[in-house]
C-alpha cells in the first residue's frame, strides 16, 4: 500500500477518529484493540486481530497470577478487564 494520509483533529481528551477509509482497509471493527508505537515525533498505529488480543490477555493474566504484590480484589478486577479486552 502506498503512503496515505488524512488530516485529523485531536479533541481536548486526546482522541482522534480513525477515518472510515483506513478502518476498512485494515479490517477494523468497533472496540478492536490497536498497538501504538512512538518514534521521535511520530506515532504509528497497527490493528491487532482478535486472536492476538486473546493471546496478550492470557499472557498478562499469567503474569498477574504470579505477582504476589497484587491484592485479591485488584486481581479479580484486572481479570474482568482483560476478559473484556479479549472478548472472552
Amino acid at each position: 500500500m502506498s503512503d496515505s494520509y488524512i488530516l485529523a483533529y485531536m479533541d481536548e481528551l486526546g482522541r482522534v477518529v480513525i477515518p472510515v477509509q483506513f478502518r476498512k482497509m485494515l479490517g477494523m471493527k468497533p472496540r478492536n484493540n490497536v498497538r501504538l508505537y512512538f518514534d521521535d515525533k511520530s506515532i504509528k498505529m497497527t490493528a491487532i486481530d482478535e486472536s492476538e488480543t486473546s493471546k496478550l490477555v492470557n499472557e498478562v493474566k499469567q503474569l498477574a497470577e504470579g505477582n504476589k504484590n497484587i491484592k485479591e480484589g485488584e486481581f479479580n478486577n484486572l481479570c474482568e478487564l482483560l476478559d473484556k479486552l479479549g472478548g472472552n
